[in-house]
């Protein structure tokens, strides 16, 4: 296949349009994708790159810019775009799957030097196979020597835009802290291999539908060991172009420092050459406080937050971490994370996942031993039942109220026990449970142990449908029923 094609890739190509096109802001950031449904773009918060004539880019793309063949590869639509290259979908025909391809800027292949770093990303990226990492699929060069390399296709929505929601409920922040686990053992298997991220920030995660979180946009890692086939010196310069126009190369770099300033390190923003994993550990802190306050650490205009992070400012963000209603232990972990001084913080991304799965599971436990506590210590009889006509637990006040075992409760049909003038009515329920709809102040009478029947008043939700799960309480209210039925007999005066 003849790769040198260049016919035109315009935004998107007519003949596929079964994935949505990510949105690129007008100004701002330039932002990388994947394949993404965005949200608003984002504000222009990174410093590390800067271009020369960026309108002009931008323009080649529009225009299509790309060949429209590279190997087995069909591209078909532009779907981001970064301050290095532009990422395209492609489809596989011979896998019969589609791709993500990143491709360089054309403008900067003669820069040998950001070919390398270019290439340096792929190098990374395809090191770290792990659940919460983008997955690299191979590298190549086109035939105008433009290089690429092909990466899973993700789907989903970044962490900025969940956390643009808003946090409108503890579940939802719970939800959140089960994402920022996943980054965190990211991170740390990242970390285990030598790598530091270096822009860790939501809008670089995305959470796909199924609950998948991916740790995006490997341009500026950096490998903390010295490697065979491996440059530690061309890996660690900072992404961006000498001073001058054009893809012309100097010595001397232009910036000397690499992040974004809303979730950098103090040390990564003053630009040291030491930093390690806990300059990612830091921006972990960064996302950990955006989910528990709303808010990045620092507080200024985008302008301001640069030099708040070369200060490690973080003194609002404190405030704000005591002042939210999250429980202590993860308020600490973030706020151990945010420490201005790299020695008092976690070591790297293993400790901090570590400490955020403790403290989830001990939420979790505690969570299940307060529904416990409350299932056996309420008055009301609490029971679990299945569509199949079956009990499958009872707290202990059906025993005390029916006078019938648990065993006997749970191992004969629950309608063996309702009055048979209320079975019709029994069984309407069950069926409007079974549509998804509840069912509340339903009364109908059970047999008691004695002999007797007793009117209960049932509320009752069903939270699996697919499983038939039903959820209900119920309440003794024979007195009530029995004072009423006097008056319903008597006869008019």
């Amino acid at each position: 296949m003849d790769t040198s094609s260049t016919a035109d890739v315009r935004s998107r190509r007519p003949s596929d349009d079964r994935s949505p096109a990510a949105e690129s802001p007008d100004d701002g950031e330039v932002t990388v994708s994947y394949g993404i449904r965005t949200c608003e773009p984002p504000p222009p918060d990174k410093f590390e790159t800067r271009l020369p004539d960026r309108d002009a880019v931008r323009a080649d793309e529009e225009i299509g810019d790309l060949p429209e063949y590279v190997g087995p590869f069909r591209v078909v639509e532009v779907i981001g775009r970064g301050g290095m290259g532009v990422v395209a979908r492609a489809w596989d025909s011979q896998l019969r799957r589609h791709v993500a391809i990143k491709f360089l800027h054309r403008h900067f292949v003669s820069s040998s030097e950001l070919t390398k770093q270019f290439f340096n990303e792929a190098y990374i990226n395809g090191r770290l196979e792990h659940p919460s990492i983008i997955s690299v699929h191979g590298v190549g060069k086109c035939a105008d020597g433009r290089p690429f390399f092909v990466m899973r296709l993700v789907e989903g929505v970044t962490l900025r835009c969940l956390l643009a929601g808003g946090m409108e409920n503890l579940s939802h922040q719970l939800s959140l802290l089960r994402v920022f686990e996943k980054i965190a053992d990211g991170v740390a298997f990242a970390h285990s291999q030598g790598i530091i991220h270096r822009d860790l920030k939501p809008s670089n995660i995305i959470v796909g539908c199924f609950g998948a979180v991916k740790i995006m946009d490997w341009g500026l890692a950096k490998s903390l060991r010295d490697e065979s086939g491996y440059d530690p010196e061309w890996s660690s310069a900072p992404i961006g172009l000498p001073q001058g126009e054009g893809g012309g190369c100097d010595d001397d770099p232009l910036d000397s420092v690499v992040g974004t300033p809303a979730y950098v390190a103090p040390e990564q923003a003053r630009g040291e050459t030491t930093v390690d994993e806990r300059a990612d550990v830091f921006s972990l802190g960064a996302i950990l406080c955006h989910i528990l306050t709303g808010a990045d650490p620092y507080s200024g205009t985008q302008g301001s937050k640069l030099e708040e992070a070369m200060s490690g400012n973080v003194g609002p963000a404190l405030e704000r971490l005591e002042a939210c209603a999250a429980e202590r232990e993860v308020i600490d972990l973030a706020k151990s994370c945010l420490a201005p001084d790299k020695t008092r913080r976690p070591r790297n991304g293993s400790e901090v996942a570590s400490a955020i799965t403790r403290y989830l599971d001990s939420d979790l436990r505690r969570a299940e031993r307060e529904l416990v506590r409350f299932f056996e210590l309420s008055l009301d009889l609490f029971c679990i039942a299945g569509l199949d006509g079956y009990f499958k637990r009872v707290n202990a006040n059906f025993t005390r109220v029916l006078g019938h075992s648990t065993a006997e409760l749970l191992s004969r049909p629950f309608v063996d026990f309702v009055h048979p003038e209320d079975l019709q009515a029994t069984a309407g329920a069950m069926e409007t449970l079974g549509n998804g709809r509840p069912v509340v102040q339903f009364t109908n009478r059970y047999l008691h142990a004695d002999g007797r029947y007793l009117h209960l008043e049932w509320a009752a939700k069903m939270e699996d449908v697919r499983g038939g799960t039903i959820y209900a309480v119920a309440r003794e209210v024979t007195g009530c029923c029995a004072a009423r039925l006097p008056q319903a007999a008597m006869p008019s005066i």
